[in-house]
């Protein structure tokens, strides 16, 4: 038994395991950053911590839209860093097999696999997930990248 986080993108539901989610939070106010990948909403403030906000649509091949006062944001741990995912609802905490995806299975590498769960959710490797842009600009805000 496979424990993940669920929530929906475009009316679509997606789960990371559950040891990558440090919390959730309601979408606050994010400050746009020039020059940063198309993804990338923007920067937040969050209890002192400067966290890069991404929209996870791009990345989907959905269409992007702008944050909406019911989005949520999951803070995800990842390798570059903690980061903001901008998702349109909770679903929870889900518990249950899991069917993995090998890599030559024709989808993105970053969808590891599939739970059936109250519909079908796909998995994703946030590590994979963030294009090599995205983990870059991460990197460049981080404290220890700072002078």
């Amino acid at each position: 038994m496979r424990r993940i986080f669920a929530f929906t993108i475009d009316g679509q539901s997606y789960g990371l395991p559950l040891e990558a989610i440090e919390e959730a939070v309601a979408m606050p106010w994010v400050d746009r950053v020039a020059e940063s990948p198309r993804e990338v909403c923007g920067v937040l403030d969050l209890r002192g911590n400067i966290l890069t906000v991404v929209d996870p649509a791009y990345r989907l091949g959905l269409p992007l839209r702008g944050p909406r006062l019911t989005d949520f944001l999951l803070i995800v741990r990842t390798r570059s860093g903690p980061v903001a995912l901008r998702v349109e609802s909770l679903v929870g905490l889900i518990s249950g097999p899991t069917t993995a995806l090998p890599p030559t299975a024709g989808g993105p590498r970053f969808v590891t696999g599939l739970m059936q769960a109250e519909g079908l959710v796909s998995l994703l490797d946030i590590d994979d997930f963030l294009r090599p842009e995205v983990r870059e600009f991460i990197e460049g805000r981080s404290p220890a990248a700072s002078p």
